[in-house]
Order: structure tokens, then sequence, then C-alpha cells
């Protein structure tokens, strides 16, 4: 179990500490806190899990927000398990859903698979108000980000779900990182970012605490493991603050729409070496989002200073590896020409011809459409940069 001390604190920053070397001074707006954990191990599961134990695993958190704070859209709880890739979420619920779902039963499958029950089943999920999107399973993370379109944003509050653990045999004691991400209106003539720095853990798996061992009570069928919505990673050069606001729009469009987005204007407020976190995202999402500008143009093109953009400068350096080692990978990197924008502003090597871009004429679900159906109609890549 783990109990409410673990927590990260939600803060905001002035736009102009964001890439200092010190953490920047913020002011305090709440904490994502994690509230007692269910752990219970899982017994039959099938042949596939061999050598691995398995536990169900019940996570509960809870959202504190200082009063009269400005709404919040929307915040995302993410958990990762293990050090590389050492365990696997195989299932988790709540799933994604756009819409507010009652409460539910689950059984857990043979596969690990939470499959729909009566009354009498072994997990039970409270109401879930409004919508929420599950993102990173199967995988060592998961992340329910809960968003709300009611005028006064997101309830603070109690909320839980329930996952499918495997990790390797022998494993009682798994290393776990919590971490948050959430969104404010910001006044765009005073600009600020909201941050927030990970708390990391250790979850005992093992002792005589835990509950007793569970035996699936569905037999069931393996079945496609839910891949969730494409996740994507917007790469673009900071020219000035109009621009940075507008492709913060454009991001929040596409979250609102479920995309699993990451862009730094939603990272999180620890040091970090920025070009390592680039790679990690070109490496893992699905797509890359180019946004066209003067300065993106200039870098991509060889035509800025050579000591300017640095960041962007290594983005590009491997994308342009990408391309070279792999042509399957240009479906996947994606230019895009907000409204204020051109396409003569996608870097040569991006097109715009004789390569696809695509325009976004204005901030709405309704503009993004067709982006959106080439992302969720397009293959998943099961290939990353080495």
């Amino acid at each position: 179990m783990t109990g409410k001390n673990i927590a990260v604190t939600l803060e905001v920053v002035e736009d102009n500490g964001r890439r200092i070397d010190a953490a920047p001074e913020g002011v305090a707006i709440g904490a994502l806190s994690l509230l007692p954990w269910q752990i219970h191990p899982v017994e039959k599961a099938a042949d596939d899990f061999a050598g691995s134990a398995v536990y169900l695993v019940k996570v509960s958190y809870d959202l504190e927000l200082e009063q009269d704070l400005a709404p919040i859209r929307w915040y995302e709880l993410g958990l990762e398990f293990g050090e590389d890739a050492s365990a696997t979420v195989v299932d988790a619920v709540p799933r994604t859903s756009r819409v507010s779902q009652p409460a539910a039963a689950y059984d857990l499958t043979r596969y690990l698979e939470f499959a729909p029950a009566g009354k009498p089943g072994q997990v039970h999920l409270s109401e879930v108000n409004g919508a929420v999107f599950r993102h990173g399973v199967p995988g060592s993370s998961v992340r329910w980000r809960h968003a709300s379109e009611h005028p006064d944003g997101i309830e603070p509050g109690s909320r839980s779900g329930w996952l499918a653990l495997v990790v390797p045999d022998g494993c009682d004691r798994l290393p776990v990182t919590l971490s948050a991400r959430f969104d404010l209106p910001a006044d765009p003539d005073s600009p600020y970012w909201p941050v927030q720095e990970p708390a990391h853990f250790v979850l005992t798996l093992r002792d005589e605490q835990l509950g007793r061992p569970l035996a699936p009570a569905v037999a069931g069928e393996r079945k496609a493991a839910d891949p969730g919505e494409p996740s994507a990673f917007i790469c673009y050069a900071h020219d000035d603050a109009e621009h940075k606001e507008n492709v913060r729009k454009f991001a929040d469009v596409l979250l609102a729409e479920g995309i699993d987005v990451h862009i730094d204007q939603y990272a999180d407020a620890r040091r970090r070496d920025w070009g390592h976190w680039a790679y990690r995202h070109l490496r893992h999402r699905d797509f890359v989002l180019v946004m066209a500008s003067p300065m993106c143009q200039a870098v991509g093109d060889g035509d800025a200073e050579p000591e300017k953009h640095p960041g962007l400068r290594a983005e590009f350096d491997a994308l342009r590896t990408l391309y070279q080692r792999n042509p399957e990978w240009r479906p996947y990197v994606l230019p895009v020409v907000l409204p204020e924008r051109s396409e003569y502003e996608i870097p040569l090597f991006l097109g715009p011809a004789p390569n696809d871009y695509y325009r976004i004429d204005d901030y709405t679900p309704e503009c993004v459409a067709n982006l959106l159906l080439v992302m969720r109609s397009t293959e998943r890549r099961t290939w990353s940069l080495r």
C-alpha cells in the first residue's frame, strides 16, 4: 500500500523562468496526492505470463486545489512502474470515454484484461464524472487524464482506477514515479507555466498485509488490446511569445480531442537535458508534428545563427537521420501550418512539395479533423530511433 504523504505539488511560474538551470520558483495552487492503494496477487494467469508475478492494483488519488483558483480544464495523473521496462501494465480501467461513466463492475480474465461483469464482479469502479482519457497501456506506465468543459473546470476530489500489473517473478519492491500534468487558461498579457516536480517512491508488492490471491473469474479468449488514441510530439521554434501561445492553443485542441500530446509547455519543472527529453519523445511517440514558422524554416534549412536554437537543431538532426535510415518514417512526421503561418515556412527537407502538409484554419476541432483522420487511420509504427 502507499499513503497520502506521496504527492506532487502543482505550481505556476512565470514564463521567463522556464528554462533556467535551477528549478524555477513558483506559487503553489494545490497538489495531486496518492491515497492508500489495494494490491492483490493474482493466480492462474495465462501461460503467456509464466515466470512473472501478477497483481491486481487499485490506484486511488486525490486532487486538492486552492480556493478562488481559475478553472482547471484538465489534469493528468501519470505512473511509471519499474526501471528499463521491467514492469508492464497490461490493462487498466477506466478506459477512454468522452462522456461520464456510471459505476461499473469488472472481472479480470486469464489474459489480464478487464471484462464487464455483474454486481459480484471482482473489481468495482466508482462513477466517473466528465471525460477521461487513458494512455500508455499496455506498457510500463499508465496515465489518466480527466477533462471537463464545464465553466467551473475540473472538480477537485478523490478518484480511483484499477490496473493489471506484471513484474518479474521474485520482485517484491517496485520503484514508481508519480507525475502530473494540468492546464490553466493563462492571460496572454501575463503568461505563466503550469509545472510540477515528480515524486518517487517504492511500492511493496509482497508482505503479510496484502490481500488474498485472486483467481480471475472469467476464462475469456485473448482479444486485441485497446491501443487508445495516438500520441504526438510537437516540434516547434520559439519564434516569439505569440507563436508559442498559438502552438499551445493548437496542442490544447488536439488534447481535448483525445490525442496524447507532448510538448515542452506541458513538461514538468525539474532540471533536465532538453535534448535527451526530445529524443525520448521522438523514439516513443507515434507522430512528430513540425510547426511551420520563419525560425523553424531557418533552423531546418541551415540558415539560422549556429549558436541559436540548439534544441530545435538537435531535433531536426534526428529527423534527418530518421529519414535516411528508414523511409517508412515519413508518414509519421507531419508538417503543420497554423492560421498565422505559411507553407513556405516548412523546412525544405520536409516539403511542402511533394510531401503533404496540414493547414489549420482555426483552433477548433473541425479544423483539425483532417489531421486527426490521418493520425487515427495510419498504422501504428512498431520501430523507433536507435
